[in-house]
């Protein structure tokens, strides 16, 4: 099971997904002083984007990596440093705040250098197992069940408070 996957057209032809866990904010973060206008992804053309290798941010995203330049990596931390040396103009976080937070004491960075910007997207994520594992459904079906009892009895929310989404 793969935990807190944004649902794609493309993904859906290789996962089941589960009923939605939360959403997930994606995040731009420049380097403080360094900071432009961002109202969606078009404002990031011309600039180097800082991305998670292989990963989405849902369907707008999907569609704007058409024309991004993103430089893609496979660390958050790396990615910091990329944006803090001013080898990228800015870099996409998620989910969120608490993410670039938990990333930048991970690096031993400070947070006063770096700025959000901009909350690209607010995407339901999900769970997800392949179509082609073993009982996938079966075991999508019973991770919704759980996930149903989760939120009637506020166990989803209290998670979710707790690392601050």
């Amino acid at each position: 099971i793969i935990p807190c996957l944004f649902k794609t057209a493309d993904r859906e032809k290789d996962f089941f997904f589960s009923d939605e866990i939360g959403l997930e904010e994606a995040i731009v973060v420049t380097k403080k002083g360094k900071e432009f206008p961002v109202k969606s992804f078009s404002d990031l053309k011309g600039k180097k984007v800082g991305y998670l290798n292989g990963g989405s941010l849902g369907n707008d995203f999907e569609v704007a990596k058409a024309y991004l330049n993103l430089d893609v990596d496979n660390d958050a931390v790396l990615r910091l440093k990329k944006l803090e040396a001013g080898r990228v103009d800015a870099i996409l976080i998620n989910p969120g705040k608490s993410a670039l937070i938990y990333q930048v004491k991970k690096a031993g960075l400070v947070i006063d250098n770096f700025s959000i910007v901009a909350t690209l997207t607010k995407e339901p994520n999900y769970a997800a197992i392949s179509k082609k594992a073993p009982q996938a459904q079966k075991t999508i079906d019973r991770l919704n069940a759980e996930l149903k009892k989760m939120r009637s009895n506020g166990a989803i929310e209290k998670i979710n408070k707790k690392y601050g989404f």
